[in-house]
């Protein structure tokens, strides 16, 4: 989770008990108290809140549920186990979302030039792989292979002249 992120704190009561008290101690890796969370009901034994925020600078939270007879919450039911979730802070998220604005905003420096700009990179999904150059903001030349190999230009004129392999038949596009 990254900071900010609404933590999805619930407990479901097996029986479906809707007369119940459920609190959420949350608790960060040190086992310091970070707070404590009382779970609506929101229908057949399900207790939730999103109330609480994944806070920056902590490795981990970990979140036990307390079910109480009572709504003073003064007495523990004897009839639940308590529950524990454990939410995992992650910087990564933090990160793709850092390259994403960074590449949004060359982007959109490029588009706002009359020059252009070169782009030159490789993407690898399952058995896909795209590489190619964009060096002007309309012409594409690359290669695409998927069962079928796709090689060519889009020019500036917005043709579209390759090759297409697929099971040994080789023809030329040109639009």
């Amino acid at each position: 989770m990254i900071a900010g992120q609404t933590l999805p704190l619930s407990c479901k009561l097996g029986d479906l008990a809707e007369d119940k008290y459920v609190l959420a101690f949350i608790r960060d890796e040190t086992g310091a108290a970070v707070s404590t969370v009382p779970l609506l009901h929101s229908g057949e034994g399900l207790y939730e809140s999103s109330a609480e925020t994944m806070p920056a600078g902590v490795d981990f939270l970990t979140v036990s549920y307390v079910v109480y007879d009572d709504a003073a919450f003064s007495v523990v039911s004897d009839r639940y186990q308590n529950g524990t979730d454990v939410f995992d802070y992650s910087e990564t998220d933090d990160t793709i979302i850092d390259k994403l604005n960074q590449i949004i905003s060359t982007l959109n420096a490029v588009q706002g030039s009359s020059t252009g700009a070169d782009l030159t990179g490789q993407v690898t999904m399952d058995a896909t792989v795209l590489t190619g150059v964009i060096d002007e903001l309309t012409s594409l030349r690359g290669r695409l292979v998927d069962e079928t190999t796709l090689t060519g230009s889009i020019d500036a004129d917005a043709t579209l002249t390759g090759i297409i392999e697929d099971e040994g038949l080789t023809g030329e596009i040109d639009t």
